[in-house]
Formats: C-alpha cells, structure tokens, sequence
C-alpha cells in the first residue's frame, strides 16, 4: 500500500482540514482561541464555608460598646450646645449692662437688678458691695435670656446641689485707662457677668461615667460656666473724684 493511499485512508482532523475563517484566525492572532479565556470571565473559586450564625455572637460583643460611643456622642453634644448658649445668654447681657452708665455704688445698686432680671428673670437680688448674685428663681416667665439660650433649661438658685441654675452673678470695678506722663489719667467702669450651671444629664449609664469629669458634687449633672466682661459706656473723662462713689477696683 502506497503512502498516498494510507494518507487518504486517515480521518480528517476536524481542526486541520476544517476550512480556514478569517474570524478564527483574528481570534488566534489575539490569543482567544480554543480554550482561551474571554474577558470579564472569572474562573471558579472555591467557596470557603463559614459556620453558620457566626456573625451573631461577634456583633452581641460589639454592640455594647457601639451603644456607649454614641451615647457619648448625643451627650457631649447637648452639652456642648448649651455651653454655646450659655455664652450667648452671659454676652448679651453683659453687653446691655455696658450701656446703662454707671459712676456709684447707688447707680450700680439700681442697674444691677435689670441686668439679672434681662439674664433670669425676675429674681431678688444680693448685695456684697459692688457684686449683686440673683437669690430666687423667678415665680413666672420664660426665665430671661438663659431660658431662651439654654435647653433643657432648669433655675435652682438656692438649692445649688440640684441640677439647674446655681448663681447668676453681676459684679462693677473701676480702673486706670493707660495715659501718656503727665496727663490727668482718666477712669473707666468695667461690668462682669458670670453664669454657673449644673446641666443635667439625660442618659443614665453615661451620666455615671462622665458625672465626675466636671469636679462638681452634684449627682446627675455637668457643670457648665460662662462668664464676660466689658467696659461701661460712661464719658471718657472721668477722674478719680467722679468715680469716687464706686469702691471696687479692678484687679
């Protein structure tokens, strides 16, 4: 038998004597032929089982302390936005005390209680020289311009180991304005206005942590203070014989 005879008694090889495609060829000339990966095929991994409900007791240990940081959070943010009201509540009554002139001991006894009345509200008033510190909550209103600043706003004035307002204090001195040798010097009045608060802490497991942080002794709340201070708007030219009825100076 001739070898041309065994050639033609072999059976035709599918991928040698298939007619030749220009599309297989491009195919082959980009490396995608047979068993060739197309792009964005992903081989098959394998898939790692994992015990069943393993998740649960992992988030159970979390939780607690997830619970804590955001209770944290919410606390510290309304103290914060009471602090800020609280400032706000001491400046602006510090600043409608600076225009109210005041030269005297009698001119400051008689402003004084405007101004803690503008700060709490209706309130008796103290005297120890030229600082006045309001006594009693008001009976009625809104509670002056801490109760429109500061919420939850609670007045405690006379009971300062329960949460709230414990002193709301108003308080003028006297001092030197800076002058070149040999000038007269002249005199000014300076006006202060101090707020302290005990904020009340509203979560319970929280307020145990943190209860301790502010130094005070009152249980189940924060202590909060603001204080400002600003020069009384009198005439520029006061001297010390003007200014003789007012005792305190300042330090």
């Amino acid at each position: 038998m001739s070898w041309s005879l065994l050639r033609s008694s072999r059976p035709a090889s599918p991928a040698r004597d298939r007619p030749a495609s220009p599309a297989r060829d491009r195919l082959a000339q980009l490396g995608l032929g047979a068993g060739s990966q197309w792009p964005g095929q992903h081989r098959s991994r394998p898939r790692v089982l994992r015990p069943a409900g393993q998740a649960l007791p992992e988030f159970a240990l979390v939780l607690p302390i997830l619970i804590l940081i955001l209770g944290a959070i919410l606390q510290f943010g309304i103290l914060f936005s009471s602090q800020i009201g609280l400032t706000n509540a001491v400046r602006e009554a510090a600043r409608y005390a600076s225009v109210l002139p005041v030269v005297s001991d009698a001119d400051a006894a008689a402003v004084a209680p405007q101004v803690l009345a503008r700060l709490v509200g209706q309130t008796t008033v103290t005297t120890s020289g030229d600082t006045f510190s309001a006594a009693s909550c008001p009976s009625s209103g809104s509670g002056g311009l801490l109760g429109t600043y500061v919420h939850p706003y609670l007045c405690s004035l006379g009971a300062p180991s329960s949460p709230g307002l414990v002193a709301a204090i108003v308080s003028y001195c006297k001092y030197q304005n800076p002058s070149a040798s040999g000038v007269n010097p002249t005199y000014s009045v300076r006006v202060s206005v101090t707020v302290t608060y005990n904020h009340p802490l509203i979560l319970p497991v929280i307020a145990q942590i943190i209860d301790g942080l502010d130094g005070g002794g009152t249980p189940g709340s924060f202590q909060l203070s603001a204080g400002e201070s600003m020069r009384v708007e009198n005439q520029p030219t006061l001297d010390a014989n003007a200014l003789g009825g007012l005792s305190a100076s300042c330090s």
